[in-house]
């Protein structure tokens, strides 16, 4: 991550940072704007100079907040904080600009885990989880389904996969049914 040497370089940062060293925080900011950046183009093509900064005004919580006695590193904690800060802006600027209640971004919606649980923590974890199942599926898995739902963990919907297979939408549902019998078998 940016220019640090080593986990044990950037433990000793967080650690200063939490301790009130203003001057560490500000290289944490610094190690996390490519990061942010790079964020922001990938969720809002427009408006991600603006949608980065709300990101980053978050690190700051998120280190002191951190826990590491939980076992998440950092960088997957601060990475989730941000991610959720762009998100939560940008839900603020539509409901502003339409008048009404926050608006769920259709790619993002089931993202914080069944249990709709919201500590970045949680999140992190429960993708971990996700992540061991997704190794163990790789051999129960078609190609075709492999596709399909990675574009669909993407956030794609059943059309925008269907458009970019070039196949029909009931393929990609049923694509997507005999994934959930297999993981589910496989666990």
């Amino acid at each position: 991550m940016g220019d640090w040497k080593s986990d044990d370089a950037q433990t000793e940062l967080l650690r200063r940072a939490q301790g009130g060293d203003a001057k560490a925080l500000n290289q944490l900011v610094s190690a996390y704007l490519p990061i942010a950046e790079a964020m922001a183009h990938k969720l809002f093509s427009a408006d991600c100079e603006d949608m980065a900064q709300e990101g980053l005004m978050a690190l700051p919580a998120a280190v002191s907040s951190f826990d590491a006695e939980k076992g998440i590193p950092f960088s997957s904690y601060a990475t989730v904080c941000l991610r959720n800060a762009m998100i939560a802006s940008y839900r603020r600027s539509r409901a502003r600009k339409r008048g009404g209640g926050e608006e769920k971004l259709p790619y993002l919606d089931g993202e914080d885990g069944a249990d709709g649980a919201s500590d970045p923590q949680q999140i992190v974890a429960q993708r971990e989880q996700v992540s061991r199942l997704m190794k163990q599926a790789e051999s129960v898995l078609s190609s075709f389904e492999k596709q399909v739902l990675s574009l669909h963990l993407d956030g794609y919907s059943y059309k925008d996969i269907s458009r970019l297979l070039h196949k029909p939408e009931k393929s990609v549902d049923n694509a997507l049914q005999r994934v959930r019998k297999k993981l589910k078998y496989a666990q």
